[in-house]
């Protein structure tokens, strides 16, 4: 195997199962979808009955009624008039010559037996209004030219692919407040923060090679964007592990990620290892179509969010695993909307193989939730709040306690269509 196809093969790896997944996931959703309008049908077919019948009822009730009315009103007595009996020709009078001459006679100017038309009213024609010649003014394009003395493009930092040592950055940094990484491979053996206030910027087909110590800590912005999942943002240890991605502060909810894959993360370190591949705390970043494998934490061994409210679409969480809590996703005080995402083989040793959620009034809209383990909640964890898990299929997950699917705590109330958990062991909501 060359090192090519050795730092290839998890990114490959990952994106077959996540359109495995994807296609399983939408089989199971469209079974539930059919079964769902079924019963809608049934149910509607039940309302039209009950409908027709109380109709009919209301019919025979009002015969009813008009039949004992009927009864009681006395018979009818005729109205004794006289016929109608028309017009008499004698009523109306009849002119002779000389009289129709006489009221004629107004209309006429002498004694000839023609009309003078003249005398009649008159109908006015206003006459038309002579055609007005139309204007031949040119419209000509806007000038852009005062615009332009307005803009001020900020002057950025271009970097080419090459190991990125600390002084290098400092030097990049002191020069510029706007980075950006171009398509190439880069190495960075230590802790790179971008502060407030300035933009670190990932083109398509960039690789970062962190070391077993290194992390990206992201208090500014950070713009990661590849429109295509051919030449994806990569996020992956030198070795075997490093750090992780950290998005923190609201100075950095401006970040964006798009194909991005992180891979290998082993968390941020505070009392203990917190979301291996991703950390977001007080920040509301924007993550799409992204890939988030094979990570590892105490808790969160994808994604860790805490008081932060990022919105998460299509993307796929993969293979991560949590010594605690939250195997694919730990959320505790977020009020996030996660729209689209699979959570897919993930493993927990405490709650929540797939996602555990604590305070958190998260929706999960349209989501998979398949073949994850925990101690209890083998798909979600619920505990001390109200999600909403719309749309979302949870199948096939594994609890070795309770709660397969869905463990729920007593201080809980989620809202669930419970007909799409499904086919969970050893059972599918406690």
């Amino acid at each position: 195997m060359t090192l090519e196809e050795e730092f290839l093969g998890p990114l490959d790896k990952a994106a077959k199962k996540r359109d495995k997944a994807r296609k399983k996931t939408e089989k199971q959703r469209e079974k539930r979808r059919l079964i769902r309008e079924e019963k809608e049908r049934e149910a509607e077919r039940e309302r039209e009955r009950k409908r027709e019948e109380e109709k009919r009822q209301a019919e025979e009730k009002r015969r009813q009624e008009y039949e004992e009315k009927r009864k009681e009103e006395p018979p009818e007595t005729p109205l004794d008039t006289e016929p109608f009996r028309g017009v008499s020709m004698k009523e109306i009078p009849i002119l002779t010559q000389d009289e129709l001459n006489e009221l004629s006679r107004t209309y006429r100017e002498d004694e000839s037996t023609s009309f003078n038309f003249d005398s009649l009213p008159q109908i006015y024609t206003e006459p038309e209004a002579p055609a007005q010649e139309l204007s031949e003014e040119v419209l000509t394009p806007f000038s852009y030219t005062e615009l332009d003395d307005l803009i001020v493009e900020p002057r950025i930092m271009q970097v080419g692919p090459e190991h990125l040592t600390m002084d290098r950055l400092r030097e990049l940094l002191s020069a510029d407040k706007h980075i950006r990484l171009g398509p190439g491979e880069y190495e960075i053996d230590f802790t790179f923060k971008i502060l407030k206030g300035t933009t670190l910027e990932l083109e398509a087909n960039t690789t970062i090679y962190f070391g077993e110590t290194a992390s990206l800590t992201i208090e500014g912005t950070l713009r990661a964007i590849s429109h295509s999942d051919k030449t994806p943002i990569q996020l992956r240890p030198k070795n075997q592990r490093w750090g992780n991605l950290s998005i923190i502060g609201y100075g950095a909810s401006e970040s964006i990620l798009k194909n991005v894959f992180i891979h290998g993360g082993s968390g941020r370190k505070v009392s203990m290892t917190l979301g291996g591949g991703l950390y977001i705390k007080n920040s509301d970043p924007t993550i799409e179509s992204c890939i988030i494998a094979e990570n590892h934490a105490d808790h969160g061994g994808g994604i860790y969010i805490d008081s932060a409210d990022p919105k998460i679409i299509d993307t796929y969480i993969s293979n991560n695993r949590a010594e605690k809590d939250g195997g694919g996703m730990h959320c505790s005080y977020c009020d996030s909307r996660l729209y689209k995402v699979l959570f897919e083989g993930n493993r927990a040793g405490g709650l929540g193989g797939g996602i555990c959620l604590q305070s958190a009034s998260l929706t999960l809209d349209d989501c998979g939730i398949q073949e994850n383990q925990a101690q209890k909640g083998g798909g979600i964890a619920v505990l001390m709040c109200s999600p909403k898990i719309i749309g979302t299929v949870v199948s096939e997950n594994t609890a070795h306690e309770t709660g397969g699917g869905i463990y729920v705590t007593r201080s809980s109330s989620p809202e669930i269509q419970e007909e799409y958990v499904t086919d969970n062991y050893p059972n599918n909501i406690d």
